[in-house]
């Protein structure tokens, strides 16, 4: 899993729509719904229950969506552990 696609994901979460997170990411719509479809296949769940055109979190996605932040804030702080090591 590529973390520009967790950050897509955590996007579309927070920002509650497709078209709001591809705005964030300077992508297209049809960009960031592949990028879903395409994580959805990588970790093997449904994320998302898209039923009445809408993408509403499944129980695994909420799941999912609370690792993910936790990873992506991990990241985060890489650079000041990596800054904390080299001193």
């Amino acid at each position: 899993m590529k973390t520009r696609t967790l950050k897509a994901f955590s996007l579309v979460v927070s920002q509650g729509s497709l078209l709001s997170a591809a705005r964030a990411l300077e992508l297209s719509e049809p960009a960031v719904s592949r990028l879903m479809r395409e994580l959805e296949a990588d970790c093997g769940l449904q994320l998302f229950d898209r039923s009445n055109r809408q993408l509403v979190l499944t129980d695994e996605g909420v799941k999912f969506h609370r690792e993910v932040q936790r990873v992506l804030e991990g990241i985060e702080q890489l650079p000041a552990l990596a800054s904390d090591i080299s001193a």
